[in-house]
């Protein structure tokens, strides 16, 4: 196949985003009989953490391990998590789930819909470990408006168009716009559903949450940032990292309110949060956007004898960048980037993982690694889901990320 064909083949799965419905069809045309995996993975920056050492942490206080789950482009219905949370309860040894997950439709203060929280609760029976898992689906924000572009999916239209490129064209109606409406009147209604979870997660206790029906979070009142001893860690795929990380930001700002509140506000102020970015796209979808307000600063406020440090939104913000290479809207972050794009008072340090979830194969003569399956496999991929639960310890690696070449990087 001539290389032009390739690129375009190439472009048009991208458009389709996050949406595993043409993965059928591609993997069918690209995919090659197995050989031996010979796939390799990079780290570089901090060691981090994982899962299994916050559940841990979490349960020496007798408290839960919360996980928000923040999706990126594409249509999402409540449950979209399953696989990765059926993945993470065998890692995190649990034994034992209720047999009802509780079903949330958030509000915002004007009582505006802002999408839908399922909470999902695990159990280890031998030594009480937990952890909770919160999944957001914000999607339903933008679906109306998605809707207007839809009579492009009708015969009317479509009957002209090649079969296969048809498909793609329905396929980027439904994803693409998501990120162009994430930067429109809509940004503050999907920030605004990330934060609403934030604020249940850091409010409420299992028993506390309600089963069902609609529900508006105040972060005013007082038990709001109440459970730091429930450690918190979040899960976002390709647009779910920026919108992750502009809902952080938000609520450290709204934080600084509590002036007069000095308990409320150091337990903010020495919470610690973990994002692990799967198909991150920060640097991309930063085009455009204005830079915060701290920026270039992070010694001045994060360090033990910072000047600056009873100024500081968070104690740290752990950044985990996983990505494949091959996925073509992926994209490592830098350190330059973090220094002058993430507000230096949130105090982040970053960890990049170059990892191919897809194999590397030749393909018309070149090498070629499928694209779509570079972009979603994440979840299926051992390595990806052994650094998610153990993370990377200098002294100590978990077989399965053994094989990944680590090197730290110092201040």
């Amino acid at each position: 196949m001539h290389p032009i064909k390739i690129i375009l083949l190439i472009t048009f799965v991208l458009l389709s985003g996050c949406s595993g419905l043409t993965k059928g069809v591609v993997e069918a045309f690209l995919d090659r009989e197995e050989q031996e995996d010979t796939r390799k993975c990079w780290v570089r920056g901090k060691p981090f953490k994982g899962l299994n050492d916050y559940l841990e942490e979490a349960n020496s206080k007798e408290q839960p391990l919360k996980i928000l789950m923040v999706h990126g482009v594409g249509d999402h219905t409540p449950g979209y998590s399953y696989e990765l949370q059926d993945s993470l309860v065998h890692r995190l040894g649990m034994d034992q789930a209720n047999a009802q997950d509780k079903v949330i439709q958030l509000v915002n203060l004007d009582n505006l819909p802002v999408g839908v929280l399922q909470v999902s609760r695990y159990l280890s029976s031998t030594d009480g470990r937990e952890f909770q898992f919160y999944e957001l689906t914000w999607d339903s924000i933008v679906a109306e408006e998605k809707a207007k572009i839809y009579f492009d999916n009708n015969v009317r239209q479509s009957f002209r168009r090649a079969g296969l490129n048809n498909s793609f064209k329905s396929f980027v109606n439904d994803t693409i716009p998501d990120a162009l409406m994430y930067n429109s009147q809509f940004r503050p209604l999907i920030q605004a559903s990330v934060n609403q979870a934030m604020c249940i997660i850091m409010s409420d206790k299992w028993d506390s949450i309600p089963n069902a029906g609609i529900h508006f979070c105040d972060i005013k009142k007082d038990s709001f940032w109440s459970l730091t001893d429930s450690n918190l860690a979040i899960i976002s795929h390709s647009l779910g990292s920026r919108i992750a990380l502009d809902s952080i930001q938000r609520a450290a700002e709204f934080s600084q309110e509590y002036k007069k509140d000095n308990e409320k506000l150091n337990r903010i102020r020495n919470s610690r949060l973990a994002v692990y970015m799967l198909s991150n796209q920060l640097p991309l979808l930063q085009l455009g956007q204005p830079a915060p307000e701290v920026i270039n600063s992070i010694d001045k406020y994060c360090r033990a004898d910072s000047p600056l440090q009873n100024e500081r939104m968070y104690q740290d913000l752990q950044l985990v960048s996983i990505s494949d290479p091959n996925d073509l809207f992926s994209y490592s972050v830098t350190q330059k980037f973090v220094d002058e794009n993430i507000d230096s008072r949130l105090c982040p340090s970053l960890t990049n993982v170059v990892i191919n979830v897809a194999s590397v194969t030749e393909f018309a003569g070149q090498e070629f690694a499928n694209p779509l399956t570079a972009h979603l496999d994440y979840e299926e991929d051992a390595r990806v889901l052994s650094l998610l639960t153990e993370g990377i310890h200098k002294d100590n690696r978990a077989e399965e990320s053994a094989s990944c070449d680590f090197i730290e990087t110092l201040n």
